[in-house]
């Protein structure tokens, strides 16, 4: 049975959570009090008897009184699952389940299957005779003089026939689904720090691997007949107890007509603790916890890496791992994250709730989950959708090793700033640092660069389809005369024609008359040449009739670059060409000679425009 879906209504700052998606491994992210820890709270209400608190129910500014929290969670079931659930089911073969929490501390529990349209024909047993004589009657069915028999010929009608249905809520025990649902084990702060806490747990997981099973059916069951005889008798025994206490309730309160007691006793609540005692070497045994902070890490660490082997083979399992890089120095999150991974292909599912950019960057990215609260403190969960693109969805498995961009960086930049050369490349991020004394990374600007990539027709739909109202492109002018080679012109060939004038239009900055180099004037172009390494000899000057002869050529920065290293070369050119002018060079130098007064207006639209889609005021 594999967690698929998790709906959430008013649970705390959990408004209105739509299909939350869960892989074999979901990593939740998001900054401290952004909904993280609260989801996974909803997660095990739904998955045991626990109710929710006063303080739980959502307070919203725009409601006048505090609603009900509901929850509904689907589940995927394997092929013995399905038929041992089948009364359970939806029409596709999901366990569907509601659970409805009421302020009084009742709770009411759901699972949407197929239903009979006229819900009659569940009530049946308990109508009186004329009423069941009138339901025979709509059915075309004999009517009998006893009830008995006209509730029996209605019971072999359902037998026997196909009778209208529909999809449907239906009320449910928790006790009837309980030993069906996955287990979950959460691990917290303290248990990372604490080895005890951490073996407990673990050993709480192997003591109930001991004593139950899975039967054909899927459903837990204790592996002892004789120790399941002995729990069906006490169970018996105590709900008979239980009626000697209705006459005494209805003295009290006369509207009481019936009592149920639901007893749920389960042995693996037997194993208490499992205290940990170490001998090193040439010492006498000790606690763990006379042992310093060191230690205790490593023996977590440990741990964690046994209980992936210690454990069945068991896919109905939920494992929750709390800000597990709380005070891990990055190898140890290395070595965490790959235990985790790990214990995912052997036992069931994990989730990972972290702060940690390393762990962000390592897990794949469809299965991030990142949660935000508004200015209502009320959360939302954003993830990247890949609108069922296969090409996207190829790319999202190697972003990393084609374009150099973590999934910390694009779920949580302010801006991608997106060029298209080596040149912008080293220019713009010495200028920005030059003029706000802070770098883009700081400013959660992200720099990447297309050009040459073959993956970056793929990142911008990524970017297009999740982070619109984020992106900056910058292109040189000539890209105005699109030919089919550029990225441009397979970028609008792939996106809608409403999507691409809208993007065309809001997110494109074009530069110079063809390219970026065209913006700055001659006079500093010969200025930065003549401060460079790449000045003449003998006091001779690069003049600005040079800069301008360079004009007359479609591409300026190859006239330029052309020049300067015929000239080196005419005049001596070092061994192996080494201190040749490239394009990314000519970048560097234009930005490292800036000052003020030399920023063309082109390039101070770009960095104004960069600043202001990453929500920079300037002071």
């Amino acid at each position: 049975m594999k967690l698929d879906i998790l709906n959430i209504e008013n649970y705390k700052c959990l408004k209105d959570i739509d299909s939350i998606k869960f892989n074999e491994l979901t990593t939740i992210i998001g900054e401290n009090d952004s909904g993280k820890t609260s989801i996974i709270d909803f997660l095990e209400l739904m998955l045991t008897k626990n109710i929710p608190n006063e303080y739980d129910y959502g307070n919203y500014p725009e409601c006048e009184l505090n609603n009900n929290i509901e929850g509904i969670i689907e589940f995927v079931l394997s092929e013995n699952e399905i038929k041992s659930l089948s009364n359970y089911l939806s029409s596709n073969k999901k366990l569907i389940i509601k659970k409805i929490f009421n302020k009084d501390g009742s709770y009411q529990m759901q699972v949407k299957t197929v239903v009979y349209k006229d819900k009659r024909l569940y009530e049946y047993k308990s109508m009186k005779s004329k009423e069941l004589s009138d339901l025979l009657g709509e059915y075309n069915l004999p009517d009998k003089s006893n009830k008995d028999d006209k509730c029996k010929v209605i019971k072999e009608y359902l037998e026997n026939n196909e009778v209208e249905t529909e999809e449907d809520w239906k009320t449910v025990n928790f006790n009837d689904l309980k030993d069906y649902l996955p287990t979950v084990i959460r691990y917290g702060a303290n248990d990372y720090t604490n080895p005890e806490s951490l073996l407990y747990k673990m050993m709480k997981l192997k003591f109930n691997e001991i004593l139950y099973e899975k039967d054909a059916v899927g459903k837990k069951v204790l592996k002892n007949e004789t120790l399941q005889r002995i729990i069906n008798d006490i169970e018996s025994e105590i709900n008979q107890i239980s009626q000697d206490l209705l006459p005494v309730a209805k003295k009290i309160n006369p509207n009481i007509q019936k009592i149920k007691l639901e007893s749920d006793i389960d042995l693996s609540n037997g194993l208490k603790s499992t205290p940990l005692t170490i001998i090193e070497r040439g010492s006498t045994p000790h606690n763990l916890n006379n042992f310093g902070e060191g230690t205790k890490k490593r023996m977590c660490m440990s741990i964690m890496e046994w209980e992936g082997n210690l454990a069945d083979d068991n896919d109905n399992i939920i494992k929750i791992y709390d800000e597990p890089d709380n005070n891990l120095h990055i190898e140890a999150q290395r070595k965490l994250f790959k235990t985790i991974k790990n214990s995912c292909e052997k036992n069931g599912q994990a989730i990972i709730c972290t702060h940690s950019p390393f762990i962000m960057d390592v897990s794949p990215i469809e299965s991030i989950r990142l949660a935000q609260r508004n200015d209502f403190g009320i959360t939302t969960i954003d993830y990247i959708k890949d609108n069922n693109d296969e090409d996207i969805k190829s790319f999202m498995k190697n972003m990393c090793r084609e374009l150099g961009v973590p999934n910390s960086h694009i779920f949580l930049e302010k801006c991608f700033f997106i060029v298209e050369g080596e040149s912008e490349m080293n220019f713009f991020p010495i200028v920005y640092k030059y003029l706000y004394n802070s770098t883009l990374l700081e400013d959660g600007i992200s720099l990447i660069n297309l050009e040459g990539n073959g993956a970056a027709l793929n990142f911008l739909k990524l970017l297009i389809n999740n982070k619109e109202d984020r992106i900056v492109l910058v292109v040189d002018n000539d890209s105005t005369h699109i030919n089919n080679r550029t990225v441009m012109s397979k970028l609008k060939n792939v996106l809608e024609q409403e999507q691409a004038d809208r993007f065309y239009k809001n997110n494109i900055i074009y530069l110079g008359n063809n390219e970026f180099e065209d913006c700055f004037s001659n006079e500093y172009i010969s200025h930065v040449l003549n401060e460079s390494k790449y000045k003449k000899n003998e006091g001779k000057l690069w003049s600005e009739d040079d800069i301008n002869n360079c004009r007359e050529s479609d591409k300026f920065s190859d006239k330029i670059k052309d020049m300067v290293n015929k000239y080196i070369t005419e005049n001596g050119a070092p061994e192996n060409g080494k201190d040749y002018i490239t394009k990314p060079i000519l970048g560097k130098l234009l930005a490292d000679y800036i000052q003020p007064e030399h920023i063309p207006m082109d390039i101070k639209n770009v960095i104004n425009r960069i600043r202001t889609v990453a929500g920079i005021e300037d002071k």
